[in-house]
């Protein structure tokens, strides 16, 4: 294949031009023109009415779910980048954000025992950095129906203060776990 007067060896379409020519062609028409086309786009919006919306809804949930991963780190780096602007949201949609968290934690009953564990570990800061994530993931990924996921040595007592780490976990019935409360017996 011939390289395209300037140089591009990107290939060519089947009309024969170069697209590496056409793909800078149109970023700087994009940059050029970029009011005339935010009018134009904004009027597709409106003119089309729920039919143009019902559309790109579903165009939008099937990218979602092939690109799921994508999504959600896309969603990371948003929030990352301005969180004062989630955290809005959040204190304006209270409800919605807690349906949110609720379903999500009924799709993933272990993860939510989980975070709430890390969670209350970390505020009494019995969460070290060292502590193997995966590990205690993998403790409560298994954890048998009907029982508690309990620590050994309470992560809050008068006697003594244990860490949130794969070895301080044990699993017991929900009744063992109840009467055992923050007590440790050695």
């Amino acid at each position: 294949m011939a390289d395209c007067k300037h140089g591009h060896t990107r290939g060519r379409f089947p009309s024969g031009s170069c697209r590496e020519c056409h793909r800078l062609y149109m970023a700087a028409y994009n940059v050029k023109n970029r009011d005339s086309l935010n009018k134009k786009r904004r009027q597709h919006w409106r003119d089309g009415g729920e039919e143009v919306r019902a559309k790109a809804r579903i165009e939008s949930q099937r990218w979602r779910d092939q690109n799921r991963e994508a999504y959600r780190a896309a969603g990371r780096r948003k929030a990352a980048r301005n969180p004062e602007s989630y955290s809005r949201w959040q204190k304006a949609n209270p409800e919605e954000c807690r349906a949110v968290k609720r379903a999500w934690k009924k799709r993933n009953p272990h993860r939510g025992l989980e975070y709430d564990a890390r969670r209350r570990a970390i505020k009494y800061k019995a969460f070290p950095k060292w502590a193997d994530r995966k590990a205690m993931a993998a403790i409560y990924k298994n954890c048998p129906s009907g029982y508690h996921v309990d620590h050994i040595v309470p992560l809050v007592s008068d006697a003594v203060c244990g860490l949130h780490v794969e070895f301080n976990l044990q699993y017991l019935t929900a009744s063992e776990n109840f009467s055992k409360g923050n007590r440790f017996a050695p």
